[in-house]
């Protein structure tokens, strides 16, 4: 199949509009990125409950929440734990590893508003978004990535 010349353009015009945008705006992946190999089997992963909290885990996988660079954290999570409106400073992914997790947005916490995320699901959310979530009726594992220091504002 041949492109017409003028789609080939817009096409290389595209292209270097994104990488010059790019060179100032972005880091390279791999200056974020840790440089070691990180293997975690399962029996090994280190679970401890969060401070204040009634009944959630934490494992960390890679990084320091309290520190700049790289985090990832699983999340045990107890049977229609609700989790209070909030935001984070930082961007964050979602995979969901088992049971169900809901997510809602706003500032007051609305079950009608809530989505169901099915083991496997993944989402990102950006930062700064006022949301609340819940656990599914079997609770939830979670995993979330971002990048430290790891933030969670309290809406009131």
């Amino acid at each position: 199949m041949r492109f017409p010349a003028s789609l080939i353009n817009v096409y290389v015009f595209v292209i270097a509009a994104l990488v010059a945008s790019c060179s100032s705006n972005c880091e390279p992946v791999l200056e974020t990125e840790t440089e070691d190999f990180i293997g975690i089997p399962l029996s090994a992963l280190a679970w401890t409950p969060i401070p204040d909290d009634d009944g959630i885990l934490v494992a960390i996988l890679v990084g320091d929440p309290s520190k700049p660079g790289p985090l990832v954290a699983r999340y045990d999570i107890p049977a229609n734990r609700e989790i209070a409106p909030h935001t984070h400073r930082e961007v964050r992914s979602y995979t969901i590893l088992s049971g169900v997790w809901e997510l809602g947005f706003g500032e007051i916490f609305d079950p009608h508003e809530l989505q169901s995320f099915p083991q496997g699901s993944y989402y990102r959310l950006p930062a700064g978004v006022p949301h609340f979530q819940r656990a599914g009726p079997e609770g939830a594992v979670i995993q979330i990535e971002s990048f430290g220091p790891d933030t969670f504002d309290l809406i009131e």
